[in-house]
């Protein structure tokens, strides 16, 4: 189905214009502001209802009016300068009219506004991303999979690279603790009996005093005193027998060096600290490991989610034969990188008018500014849509500002010009 006469009456800036193709495609000539896009502007504002100006008549005009014959069916657009909004009206071939015309021309029609110009002019990733959404691949999940997995994965190498800063070398052998609490009470133990030393050593001298004065006493009162004799020479053999007690508790008991103790003592809580160093060192090379282990998780995972991707992608063809996305996420076509540096624009405007006949239905129109083109480029797009049956709408730049001329090429005209 194709676009078989047009007609377009106070349309923006036109007057009246009436158009019956000759050929496969529409021609649009014209100098600047002349009213080029305007009338391509009519078709397909009227065929999606899309990107019509807000101001649809035509200044000092009360009404407008656009119709199409598409051959099974007629459109047929009116709209005034009160409302400035469009009334449509579809009609079969048979005459009969639909209660719906906007619901149907849709299902006829589908997606025409598509603009080459603007998807040529968007960055590679973006155009990748709307052919995803083109074709219905939804990368959402594992873009956000990839995200997470990325930015656990620049923590953990920031992680690594702290640790290995700390830890530049192979890990050391673990240390062995020594036992102190035997050690700590035999010090104690030396302690008491440094005290209890003390203890006899004091009674030692108080017993000798005592004896002395018990044999001073006896001496200054034995003449005297006869009868506290017995009781005094009972309590010098007493303190004969504490003295002779206490000396051999003292042989037996002979303190032990107390400096080699405590140098041991020290030795041993100074190896007990490089255990404690070693351990907190043996960790942190542990944690390097762990972190590093961690690393290859998510590198690994990173891959299986480029790899997801990559699958879908290779199972669902893009609408353009021999276009496919790069791991970088920018298209290629023929393996070439998808700019005009690497290929040229009439296959890159080709390239556009496939994804339009992708979007089309029943009604397969694209438009196409024909000025981006030279004579030879020009050719071959329009015989690549000749033979897609694809009907262009190409807008031509007249250099001399001539007046708007429709379907200029059957009248003859140049496309020089």
């Amino acid at each position: 189905m194709k676009i078989q006469k047009i007609e377009v009456v106070n349309f923006k800036n036109l007057d009246s214009h009436t158009l019956v193709p000759a050929g496969q495609h529409v021609y649009v000539l014209g100098g600047n502001g002349r009213g080029k896009s305007s009338f391509i502007d009519a078709v397909f504002g009227v065929l999606t209802g899309a990107d019509l100006p807000s101001k649809l008549v035509r200044d000092g005009q009360k009404n407008g009016y656009v119709a199409l014959d598409l051959g099974e069916y007629k459109v047929e657009a009116t709209f005034t300068a009160k409302t400035e909004k469009l009334n449509l009206r579809l009609t079969s071939a048979d005459g009969v009219s639909h209660a719906a015309p906007r619901t149907l021309l849709d299902k006829l029609v589908g997606t025409v506004q598509f603009d080459i110009a603007a998807f040529l002019a968007k960055t590679p990733r973006k155009q990748a991303d709307y052919l995803q959404q083109l074709v219905g691949l939804d990368f959402g999940p594992l873009n956000a999979q990839y995200s997470a997995a990325f930015d656990e994965r620049t923590f953990a190498n920031r992680w690594v690279k702290e640790l290995e800063a700390q830890y530049p070398c192979e890990a050391p052998e673990a240390l062995e603790p020594i036992d102190t609490a035997e050690l700590s009470q035999q010090f104690r133990d030396l302690a008491q009996m440094q005290q209890e030393h003390a203890r006899v050593s004091t009674d030692l001298r108080e017993s000798g005093l005592h004896q002395q004065r018990c044999e001073n006493e006896l001496i200054q009162l034995e003449a005297h005193y006869r009868s506290e004799k017995d009781r005094l020479l009972a309590a010098i053999n007493e303190s004969v027998q504490q003295v002779e007690h206490h000396q051999q508790w003292l042989a037996a008991n002979v303190l032990p060096d107390a400096s080699a103790l405590s140098d041991e003592l020290t030795a041993a809580q100074q190896h007990n600290n490089k255990v404690e160093a070693r351990r907190h060192e043996l960790a942190g090379y542990r944690a390097l490991a762990d972190g590093r282990r961690k690393q290859a998780d998510l590198n690994t995972a990173l891959a299986r989610i480029e790899a997801e991707k990559a699958a879908l992608l290779a199972a669902t063809p893009l609408p353009v034969p021999g276009m496919s996305i790069a791991e970088e996420g920018h298209l290629l076509l023929d393996g070439l990188p998808f700019a005009g540096n690497q290929i040229n624009t009439a296959r890159q405007l080709i390239a556009g008018l496939q994804i339009c006949r992708h979007l089309h239905k029943q009604v397969p129109i694209a438009r196409l500014d024909g000025s981006l083109l030279d004579k030879n480029s020009r050719a071959e797009v329009l015989a690549w849509a000749d033979a897609q049956g694809l009907q262009l709408f190409v807008e031509l730049v007249d250099q001399e500002g001539g007046a708007l001329r429709l379907d200029v090429v059957e009248a003859g005209i140049s496309l020089e010009n």
